[in-house]
């Protein structure tokens, strides 16, 4: 729930809520820039126990170094966004972004139950590998959360190499591909 002024409200207990539940992979298309948080990386850390593979957006701060909230926690892992030819968006960029999904032009659906692709940024790459995530779950259901995880970092193409994408060719991570 996001409150007025943009407040998330209810985003941490919504991932103890997942956990208790039972959940297997949980987007969190959200996060702000922020100081770490030991009371919120305990609730990761919770969420990862009880076998729950959490997906975090790492943010639209315009190449931001710094650290967005949940994703730069450890036990999630953290989407940037590329678009539909490999170009880095130039979404957050710090040194806990584990992979990179197509974003802009996406097709989702609205509240009001229609399509829309109309819009950009980490929130709309997130779903794509919570997606992606959900298929290794059910694919290799003998991996626990983190190994999942693992596998989906590991399943990347090199897109660093293209010429978009040379300024940060030194840091990028690699675009999932399932």
């Amino acid at each position: 729930k996001i409150a007025k002024g943009g407040d998330l409200v209810f985003s941490y207990e919504s991932i103890i809520y997942a956990a208790k539940r039972g959940f297997k992979v949980l987007n969190c298309s959200w996060g702000i820039e922020k100081r770490f948080s030991q009371i919120d990386q305990s609730i990761i850390n919770y969420a990862a126990a009880n076998d729950v593979a959490i997906v975090a957006s790492a943010g639209n701060e315009d190449a931001s170094l710094n650290d967005n909230y949940p994703a730069a926690y450890d036990n999630v892992l953290a989407v940037g966004e590329v678009d539909q030819n490999d170009n880095f968006s130039g979404n957050n960029i710090g040194d806990y972004l584990d992979v990179l999904a197509p974003g802009g032009g996406d097709w989702y659906t609205t509240n009001s139950g229609k399509y829309s692709n109309f819009g950009s940024g980490s929130s709309y790459s997130a779903p794509v590998v919570s997606g992606i995530l959900g298929l290794i779950r059910s694919r290799y259901p003998e991996l626990n959360a983190l190994q999942s995880i693992e596998l989906a970092r590991q399943s990347v193409d090199d897109i660093s190499g293209l010429p978009d994408n040379e300024l940060w060719k030194d840091i990028l991570p690699g675009r999932i591909n399932a």
